[in-house]
């Protein structure tokens, strides 16, 4: 079972991507770009998960990540090393 801190952020993620996107239903098998996300999106995105976050991702992450599920388990990579937002 995935650590609730890890799932909770997961699920956050997915709201707030389809909330962005104006989507009724995302996945964690869902590429971020393939559902019509860009660069400004993603900026956007990471700034509305910084609270949850507690520290401010690089938007490398969302490059780099094949998927969804791969972007969370990026973005709580940071959770136990969070630095703070300015």
């Amino acid at each position: 079972m995935a650590d609730p801190a890890q799932e909770a952020l997961r699920q956050t993620l997915l709201a707030t991507v389809a909330s962005l996107l104006n989507l009724e239903d995302v996945s964690g098998s869902d590429n971020f770009f393939e559902l019509g996300g860009h660069s400004i999106i993603a900026a956007q995105m990471l700034r509305m998960l910084e609270p949850e976050l507690g520290y401010r991702a690089p938007l490398r992450h969302v490059f780099e990540s094949e998927d969804l599920d791969e972007l969370a388990a990026r973005l709580s990579d940071g959770l136990g090393e969070a630095k703070a937002v300015p």
